[in-house]
């Protein structure tokens, strides 16, 4: 069963190898913001789920009680989620749900982009239980609030989706989603994206045995995973290709690949997968009725399988023994291997109706925490209503006040501007009089100055006359004279 993608970065931050060291003395420096040591912390954890996860746990659950005494339910709810994410990993589904249920119930609803991680997480766990149903619910959950908020992990919500319908056998469903998780990240430029698309691709055609499209998907796929340095989807390619050429007959380069994958296993340590690439290797030695080499091999891997209470990989085994000892002649140990199969699968069949159960007991569980969390929520929300009432009605009363003031200032600065008019008009009348009055001065003057010469000129002139005329005494006197009369 191929494992779905999990979504860890969901504030967008990225992880390269190089960063390592200094992201572990960020999150160790106390005297850095929490939210920054969370964020290092978050994006260490991210990289290691998917190799190791015991050493996520131990990362996880430092961040979570740190997150919890500072009381911040946004990287509380994230360090659940990667706790979930690693229990999946161990293939402890239970605990991982109980996990990412603490995380839904925590988070903040304004946390959308993490909600939306915490459902794509649910998701996953319940397509490692085989509850598809459930599976394509919660990853369709994510998907709306991805889309939603325009967030660029609705690709993981393609990949996700598009792997639970190849699981159900819809692989014309299942390649739909996968090829626009494909052109999205082909559109970003997001290599790893590309990888996780091609690689599923790879694995439909096989099913559909067009093992060309399959082996050109998958070689691109593993192309760009060693390029990004990814072990466990380098593993995963070769596990791909060995499987193409194994259909294909082609047992020694089928070998050559599994062992390839089987080496970075144990290199990064994942037992579990170690157990379904032997039983590869076994089925590759079966083919070619090498029933002595597949024994040894496939002993090894029920070992592991046993060990790691892997009993889907466990009863595929016994499945393969049962051919195995038919083959070698041992009729005996092939009936006790069918019988312990059959007595396995019903087993299986009677832990998957206790599981099926126990996680509608749990969802039940879950509803009724969700339904208090609603009703706590609206009632917080109703006193959030009524401050915000209150805050609107002060932000009116203070606006109304500012906008009166503002009125107010308009007048007086309107009638500060008139009266500047009015004054600078009689300051310019009051020149202009000045000015008219000093003209009439000079012409009063220029009037009295030719009064003066007139009346001079008057004077000068009767001194003339009285000068050339007789006197009024001599004309009397010279009348007389003329008159005979004397005076």
């Amino acid at each position: 069963m191929k494992k779905l993608f999990l979504i860890l970065h969901f504030f967008g931050s990225s992880f390269l190898f190089s960063q390592a060291d200094s992201l572990y003395k960020v999150y160790n420096n106390t005297l850095l913001p929490d939210s920054i040591r969370f964020s290092a912390a978050h994006n260490i954890a991210n990289e290691l789920v998917y190799n190791y996860p015991d050493s996520t746990l131990k990362l996880a659950f430092e961040y979570h009680s740190l997150a919890e005494k500072k009381k911040d339910h946004t990287w509380q709810g994230a360090a659940c989620m990667t706790i979930g994410n690693a229990y999946y990993m161990k293939g402890e589904y239970s605990t991982a749900l109980n996990w990412l249920n603490k995380g839904l119930l925590i988070a903040p609803k304004n946390q959308q982009i993490l909600i939306a991680s915490l459902y794509s997480s649910m998701g996953t766990v319940y397509y490692g239980l085989a509850d598809y149903s459930h599976s394509l619910d919660f990853h369709f959950r994510s998907l709306k609030i991805r889309q939603a908020e325009e967030d660029i992990d609705e690709g993981i919500s393609f990949l996700n989706i598009g792997a639970v319908y190849s699981q159900m056998g819809d692989y014309k469903r299942s390649s739909h989603y996968h090829f626009r998780a494909l052109k999205l990240y082909e559109r970003l430029r997001i290599s790893w994206g590309q990888a996780m698309a091609l690689s599923n691709l790879s694995s439909n055609f096989l099913h559909e045995k067009n093992y060309g499209s399959a082996m050109t998907y998958q070689k691109k796929s593993l192309a760009i995973e060693e390029e990004n340095n990814n072990p466990a989807g380098i593993a995963e390619s070769y596990d791909i290709i060995g499987a193409i050429h194994l259909e294909q007959g082609q047992y020694l380069l089928a070998e050559i690949d599994f062992n390839k994958a089987l080496k970075i296993k144990k290199e990064i340590g994942n037992i579990q997968a170690e157990a379904v690439t032997l039983t590869k290797l076994a089925q590759v030695s079966l083919k070619q009725k090498n029933y002595k080499k597949a024994l040894e091999v496939i002993t090894i891997a029920k070992e592991i399988s046993n060990k790691v209470q892997d009993l889907a990989t466990y009863n595929e085994i016994q499945n393969n023994l049962v051919d195995i000892y038919k083959g070698l002649g041992k009729p005996e140990k092939a009936l006790a291997e069918l019988e312990a199969y059959l007595i396995l699968k019903d087993s299986l069949f009677e832990d998957e109706r206790k599981r099926e159960a126990a996680l509608k007991s749990m969802q039940y569980e879950f509803d009724q925490k969700e339904n208090d969390l609603k009703t706590e929520q609206k009632i917080k929300n109703a006193i959030d209503a009524e401050e915000q009432r209150k805050q609107r009605m002060v932000i009116y009363s203070v606006s109304a006040i500012l906008l009166l003031t503002l009125v107010l200032a308009g007048v007086i600065f309107k009638s500060l501007q008139a009266n500047k008019r009015k004054n600078k008009i009689i300051t310019e009348q009051k020149l202009e009089v000045e000015k008219q009055k000093e003209i009439v001065e000079h012409q009063k003057e220029i009037v009295v100055e030719k009064q003066k010469e007139i009346l001079d000129s008057i004077k000068y002139a009767k001194r003339i006359q009285r000068a050339h005329l007789p006197t009024e005494k001599y004309i009397v006197k010279s009348l007389g004279r003329l008159t005979g009369k004397k005076t």
